[in-house]
């Protein structure tokens, strides 16, 4: 279970820092942070499972990057991959003489911290620019050298649904590649038959077990 979340130059939010629990419920008026806080943590499980995909097997010593592509990012809408910062500003000028100046990165951060298995652990990972449809994501890590990846991170799952728009009477059947994009923006309903047609075709038995639990909802309620 992820305990904690601390979220630094993402969205809506420069710096937060979010207890969580078994049930935590976000509470504010419109553009306070809400939705920016549950993509945040969607992103940290997207760098996460792409970091450890990419880099765990490697020997390079130093922190190498792994791209992101922005259509990989299905639980957020995102037109160009820059409206992820804090205000959209992705890069800064630092002093470095009288006269001089040099670009410099602005991070986006977020560190997760939490129990798997009665084992306690914390991992985060920074974002850093790449261009309009890409970014790059690296481990974060402490000054202790050859820090372990803490693996029991990665039992824990994540899943942003983000709010349904409504059911139409006709549904056209989508592509997988159609599905993710229509969700990313949103328009979860949209895709509700079509992802029940995927279970049903390629795996009856799991269908069997969702039509049980759907049918055990409605008795209930």
């Amino acid at each position: 279970m992820i305990t904690k979340i601390t979220i630094k130059n993402f969205k809506g939010l420069e710096e937060a820092s979010i207890s969580l629990g078994d049930a935590v419920i976000f509470v504010g008026p419109n553009n306070s942070g809400k939705s920016s806080a549950l993509q945040a943590i969607a992103l940290w499980e997207i760098g996460m499972r792409k970091w450890a995909e990419n880099r765990l097997k490697s020997k390079a010593k130093q922190r190498v990057g792994v791209l992101i592509h922005r259509t990989d990012i299905l639980s957020i809408s995102l037109p160009a991959i820059n409206q992820l910062w804090y205000q959209l500003h992705v890069r800064e000028s630092v002093k470095i003489s009288d006269k001089k100046y040099r670009p410099e990165n602005i991070l986006i951060e977020i560190m997760a911290e939490g129990i798997t298995n009665e084992e306690k652990w914390q991992l985060g990972f920074e974002f850093y620019y790449a261009n309009l449809d890409a970014l790059y994501c690296r481990r974060i890590t402490t000054e202790k050298r050859g820090e372990e990846f803490p693996k029991q991170a990665l039992e824990e799952g994540v899943g942003f649904l983000p709010p349904m728009s409504g059911l139409a009477s006709e549904e056209d059947l989508l592509s997988r590649g159609s599905i993710h994009t229509r969700i990313g923006q949103g328009r979860t309903a949209e895709v509700l038959r079509n992802l029940c047609w995927i279970i049903w075709e390629e795996n009856k038995e799991q269908w069997g077990e969702l039509a049980k639990k759907w049918s055990a909802y409605l008795e209930f309620n």
